[in-house]
């Protein structure tokens, strides 16, 4: 049973909600419908003009979940899904408390919003000064008729180096298992996998186990066929170790065992473009799904008439691996961007590249707050709204009637700094949760428009 927070939720869809539990689910015509699209209310009464309370509840049912989805409609009892408040530091202890706690998420730049805004605004027309200035001279930018930018893209310089392949040799191919061995011996990462109720219990599956059920699941090849294809490895042994050994927190901590390594290592290092920068990237790789999922969804560009999921993974120069999740397919990536470049606090990114899907204005925002140089590859960059904070009008280009800063965003700014301090600071479990403030937003604005 959902027990929802009033308080902290939209007033007009918990009416609603009262509304169906005091009629005990009986739906009549009287019921309030203005939650339901004008062009969808049609749909309410059969060909005979008789109401439908069917479809009403198919009506409702599907709002509320949009708005649970989109951070309007609160949960008091949930993991993900409760008011965007209940995840942040009280009020009280924000007023005593807040200088200290910005120091200590290390967002100082961000205390006074004079002055981040000073800093800002200075750093943007130097940038824009820069870029004017080189327009001219760019050989790699051209106006089209339609007076759009056209960039053209130099071809990458080709790397003479052939280390990796002098050190481990051409046409050679490695078992993957030989591979998960030579890992194992290295980091020992099978013991992160320890029996989900079993805490007490320090004994893990034999190693062989954990190889197969690691190449079943990461290669997308199934427990119940890679038992076919395996030798003295029952199905049975296999999916009782997938289920109560592969719990998230196992994984992660063998992942961080793998990384901690890998980390230390000199090889990795070769790839970096600076020594004191590192530059990571996320995407985004769409599979099918054939069975009930929760996560997964229709996307017809990827899966015709069927469902699928996105693995939305990250990788930093050293060729790390350092985070993934499983979302849905119809979602933009760009609200998990945040959970992560935070989830692993050895992983200090400076830049972070995205394409078109990983991109929006909040990220950038909230990037820049957080000290990363956010640098999506944007396809139609040439369609984006340009911003400035020039005082005197705009001689190039014509004003969308828009400003950096209103009216709202100064009396939010405390609470912005609530959300980054949050963000950056929280338990890494939170992070996720906390993306429901950037889909909740992203919502409202929809809504706006």
């Amino acid at each position: 049973m959902l027990e929802f927070n009033t308080e902290m939720s939209d007033s007009n869809m918990i009416s609603v909600i009262k509304n169906y539990q005091a009629k005990n689910g009986k739906i009549t015509h009287t019921a309030p419908r203005d939650f339901i699209p004008k062009n969808e209310q049609k749909w309410l009464f059969t060909e005979n003009g008789e109401f439908n309370p069917q479809m009403y509840k198919i009506f409702l049912f599907r709002e509320a979940a949009n708005h649970i989805k989109g951070g309007t409609l609160n949960l008091r009892f949930s993991d993900k899904y409760k008011s965007i408040d209940d995840y942040l530091i009280g009020y009280n202890r924000w007023n005593l408390e807040k200088k200290e706690l910005i120091e200590r998420a290390n967002i100082n730049h961000m205390y006074e919003m004079k002055d981040a805004l000073l800093l800002l605004k200075e750093n943007l027309v130097e940038h824009y000064k820069k870029t004017n200035e080189n327009i001219l001279t760019n050989e790699y930018l051209k106006f089209g008729k339609d007076n759009k930018p056209r960039v053209t893209t130099p071809k990458l310089t080709e790397v003479t180096s052939h280390f990796v392949h002098e050190a481990i040799g051409e046409n050679v191919y490695i078992p993957l298992t030989k591979i998960l061995s030579d890992i194992n011996y290295s980091t020992d990462f099978t013991s992160s996998f320890l029996h989900y109720s079993r805490k007490s219990s320090k004994d893990s599956p034999a190693g062989n186990i954990i190889y197969a059920a690691v190449i079943a699941l990461g290669c997308n090849i199934g427990v119940r066929k890679m038992c076919k294809i395996s030798t003295g490895i029952g199905a049975d042994k296999l999916e009782y170790v997938v289920r109560w050994f592969f719990s998230r927190d196992n994984i992660d901590e063998a992942n961080q065992m793998i990384l901690e390594i890998t980390d230390k290592l000199s090889l990795p290092k070769i790839y970096l473009q600076k020594k004191d920068s590192l530059h990571t990237s996320s995407d985004g790789q769409k599979f099918n799904v054939t069975v009930p999922s929760i996560n997964a969804t229709h996307s017809f560009k990827y899966f015709g008439t069927g469902k699928g999921i996105s693995a939305y993974s990250f990788i930093d120069e050293k060729s790390k691996l350092f985070y993934n999740s499983v979302i849905s397919a119809s979602e933009r990536e760009a609200g998990y961007i945040l959970d992560g470049l935070l989830h692993n606090k050895d992983i200090d990114s400076d830049m972070h590249s995205t394409d078109t899907h990983g991109y929006s204005e909040i990220i950038f925002g909230v990037c820049n707050s957080l000290g990363i140089l956010f640098a999506p590859r944007i396809k139609n960059y040439n369609d984006q709204l340009l911003y400035t904070f020039k005082d005197f009008p705009r001689n190039t280009y014509e004003s969308k009637g828009e400003t950096i800063v209103n009216k709202e965003q100064l009396e939010s700014y405390e609470y912005q700094n609530k959300v980054l301090k949050a963000w950056k600071k929280s338990n890494p479990k939170d992070h996720e949760k906390l993306s429901i403030y950037y889909q909740g937003y992203q919502a409202s604005e929809k809504g706006k428009k």
